[in-house]
């Protein structure tokens, strides 16, 4: 059972591991972020697999998904893992 002191705002976890609410929202923004970048590389192989699968307007909607996804990537990859 995870424990959440609100008053520290810490998480303590039955293996004994202490997480602030800080680095959680941190270690959960990076899945999410790597969740949505393998939701487009998977809607991107789905394109390239089936290109006729979707019709003109889905198409370009899909594409520009993806495009948005990696843009956003490439403009925070080191912000997002902290190499700065």
């Amino acid at each position: 059972m995870i424990i959440f002191d609100s008053l520290a705002e810490i998480f303590t976890y039955p293996d004994g591991e202490i997480e602030t609410l800080e680095q959680y929202i941190k270690r959960r923004d990076k899945f999410d972020y790597i969740q949505k970048l393998q939701d487009s590389l998977d809607s991107m192989k789905v394109l390239y697999q089936n290109p006729g699968c979707l019709n003109e307007s889905e198409y370009n909607k899909a594409k520009s998904k993806i495009q948005d996804e990696f843009e956003w990537w490439e403009a925070n990859i080191f912000n997002e893992f902290g190499d700065i």
